[in-house]
């Protein structure tokens, strides 16, 4: 998978991701990990990140995607990050318990170097 992924808590900060977006923090590009939440170099990117960020949080959202560029300062093709809302569990909020952190929003961000767009066979 190249995609690297993030999971964000009712809270906002991460709950969890896998080891590319580890990967992607420690890379210092434009995207990283400060204080357990997701911080952007580019001031767009970030105000996109707060306001998606938002809209997915609430009960309302649906299970729409929203997406933005996040530029890199070492002036490669931006990432492409998408956020998506996380439907409430068995009728419950998604709000964080004690002890048992819940995530309410998946965060994709995709290099678009690395991704080599739709499989042919897929379309088919």
């Amino acid at each position: 998978m190249s995609d690297r992924v993030v999971l964000i808590g009712t809270s906002g900060s991460i709950v969890n991701c896998n080891a590319a977006a580890t990967r992607l923090f420690e890379a210092g590009d434009g995207i990283s990990a400060d204080d357990q939440r997701l911080r952007f170099a580019d001031a767009a990117a970030e105000r996109a990140y707060s306001d998606a960020t938002l809209v997915c949080g609430t009960s309302d959202a649906g299970g729409e995607i929203h997406s933005f560029v996040a530029p890199r300062p070492s002036g490669k093709r931006p990432y492409i990050v998408s956020l998506r809302p996380i439907p409430a569990l068995s009728g419950a909020d998604n709000t964080d318990l004690p002890g048992r952190r819940i995530a309410s929003v998946l965060v994709a961000i995709r290099d678009p170097k690395i991704f080599g767009g739709i499989d042919p066979a897929l379309l088919a």
